[in-house]
């Protein structure tokens, strides 16, 4: 696979994270627009200084993921909040 190819499919993940913002997208939607290697595009997009947490938990012993874009850590800073305040809503 080419890397436009790839970089596409960066920035459609970077575009559905984007479109919801602070909000925790699950795994198999990033997977719909990223391909099945969609941790290498959360990897690149982090690279490039953009702040994606993820959050795992267990149900009825399947494992569920969700990713949230959060605001860089420099906006954090400028904003006075950091720590736990960083992401109080």
């Amino acid at each position: 696979m080419g890397s436009q190819k790839r970089n596409s499919r960066t920035n459609r993940v970077l575009n559905l994270l984007r479109a919801r913002r602070g909000q925790d997208v699950p795994a198999y939607e990033v997977a719909q627009v990223g391909g099945l290697q969609y941790g290498a595009r959360v990897h690149a997009l982090r690279q490039r200084g953009y702040v994606i947490v993820n959050r795992d938990e267990w149900h009825s012993g399947t494992r569920v993921s969700w990713f949230r874009l959060e605001e860089p850590v420099a906006a954090r800073y400028a904003s006075g909040k950091f720590g736990a305040a960083a992401y109080r809503k």
